[in-house]
């Protein structure tokens, strides 16, 4: 068909708009062992995707910082992750790393 992108053109622009995200298992500060990576699942991977796109094309807006995913909130400009109830707890506190593109490891609590 004329004008119709093709398969590759589609999976480039997903791949674009579809970037993982990946967190510190363990509390910051805890030596070496607390850089151990592991991959938000692919909903909360989206949602945190969605508030850094609109943190950055409307200037660093403050209601686009955090991204609240339940327990947890993810501050997309400091790229930390914190206990939604207890923001101020900083023992509890995570790195949040951006991936550069889509493919991440199946968490182990999945099928």
């Amino acid at each position: 068909m004329i004008g119709s992108p093709s398969p590759s053109d589609f999976l480039r622009a997903l791949l674009k708009i579809s970037t993982a995200w990946f967190y510190n298992q363990n509390p910051m500060g805890l030596g070496l062992a607390a850089y151990l990576m592991e991959a938000f699942d692919n909903i909360q991977s989206q949602t945190i995707e969605r508030f850094y796109n609109n943190y950055i094309i409307t200037n660093g807006l403050f209601k686009h910082r955090y991204a609240v995913l339940g327990e947890w909130t993810v501050d997309v400009k400091l790229r930390i992750m914190f206990l939604t109830d207890e923001p101020g707890n900083f023992l509890m506190m995570r790195i949040v790393v951006r991936g550069t593109n889509h493919i991440r490891p199946r968490r182990s609590n999945s099928r």
